[in-house]
């Protein structure tokens, strides 16, 4: 088990997931992701289609009021706060 960071707000030009050069989207980190890793997402609108594993977790790392996965109407996202 692992875990995988993302943050829009990136521009470092380097995303290999770590706290410090976070993946841009919550795709990418998914698409990473191996069973029982954890996701965890800055504060942000993320847009885009996800088909997140049963086995996978995705946290917000300050809460639900202020991390929004938009699906387009596709699917709910559903956040709880990074408690780690």
């Amino acid at each position: 088990m692992s875990r995988l960071y993302v943050d829009a707000a990136n521009t470092s030009g380097i995303e290999d997931g770590t706290f410090q050069y976070p993946y841009n989207t919550v795709v990418e980190a998914v698409e990473t992701a191996v069973e029982y890793d954890t996701i965890s997402v800055a504060p942000g609108i993320y847009y885009g289609r996800i088909n997140v594993p049963l086995s996978m977790n995705i946290v917000s790392q300050q809460g639900p009021e202020v991390t929004v996965l938009d699906g387009a109407g596709d699917y709910v996202g559903i956040f709880y706060k990074d408690i780690n």
